[in-house]
């Protein structure tokens, strides 16, 4: 009789089946396959959140973001950004128990408002946002370039607004953004200190 060095004990309840080839993906550090594991045992709806995964681990917020990053470059996991109802950036994390061969927004066929992550920024210039309309099939230009029509003058400080804060303007608050940017201005707050002011006002 041969001698055991793996002890498993039968379970009927709280539970997760996992295919073996996952675990065995040699492509992915052990720290990956723990947390992807830990990922896959939670129900379809769950909502993945950095702050959920640094309290269930000794490990910092630092460390879980880049175990992440490496699911995310195996393709086992897919962060997409949509436009919510009240017109604010946020993020959809997808998790896979295998590596993914279709975008994540496709899955399912829903694509609801989410967006590709390479949609030009807000400095496209007027002929490259001509194509972009055309590529993506919209005829509005703020459907492509969220500053499409705004003076030139509130643009720098408009955009990194909107890479700080993820909040993207609605035409319904146009001359409010535009008017905010001026008011910076006047009040000599340099595109340097968005992210600061930004940062502050949220903590």
């Amino acid at each position: 009789m041969s001698e055991r060095y793996i002890f498993k004990k039968k379970v009927f309840e709280d539970y997760t089946v996992i295919i073996n080839t996952l675990i065995k993906d040699k492509t992915l550090t052990w720290q990956a396959r723990g947390l992807l594991m830990y990922l896959l045992s939670k129900p379809d709806n769950w909502t993945v959140t950095k702050l959920d995964l640094s309290n269930q681990s000794p490990v910092g917020g630092d460390a879980v973001a880049t175990i992440l990053k490496e699911l995310e470059t195996a393709k086992y996991v897919s962060r997409e950004k949509f436009q919510n109802e009240i017109g604010r950036w946020e993020w959809k994390t997808f998790v896979f128990d295998e590596p993914y061969t279709i975008p994540p927004r496709t899955v399912d066929g829903q694509r609801d408002n989410i967006v590709s992550t390479d949609i030009p920024s807000t400095t496209t210039k007027k002929g490259n946002l001509v194509d972009a309309m055309a590529k993506y099939n919209v005829s509005d230009p703020s459907d492509i370039d969220p500053l499409a029509n705004y003076p030139v003058d509130v643009l720098a400080h408009l955009k990194v607004f909107i890479a700080v804060s993820g909040i993207r303007p609605i035409k319904s608050n146009k001359s409010d953004w535009i008017k905010t940017a001026r008011i910076w201005m006047e009040m000599g707050v340099r595109t340097t200190d968005i992210k600061a002011m930004y940062n502050a006002l949220m903590s």
